[in-house]
């Protein structure tokens, strides 16, 4: 899929290259809000909680269930997101 302004975004592949790129993206975002946090007095400096660690070092493991995007342009990855589809209680899913 290519928007108006030149970027595209694709699912992401089960090769290394894509869960390489994904891991880096989790670290930088990661280490952003945990900064923040710190920043703000929420959260004293240390190590990425495990949870956070652990998406980094094996993210087609963090995000079995979600179809995972990432948006590129001119061969430069701009961002990603995880989709999960939420199947309410009570329904059926159709395909």
């Amino acid at each position: 899929m290519t928007g108006s302004r030149g970027a595209s975004v694709r699912r992401v592949g089960h090769g290394a290259a894509d869960a390489a790129t994904v891991a880096r993206l989790l670290a930088d975002y990661h280490a952003q809000t945990e900064a923040e946090k710190i920043a703000h007095g929420l959260r004293e400096e240390g190590p990425l909680p495990e949870g956070y660690r652990r998406e980094i070092d094996d993210p087609p493991a963090a995000f079995t269930g979600y179809a995972v995007y990432l948006a590129e342009r001119d061969g430069a990855v701009l961002g990603m997101v995880a989709a999960r589809r939420r199947v309410r209680r009570g329904t059926r899913r159709t395909r």
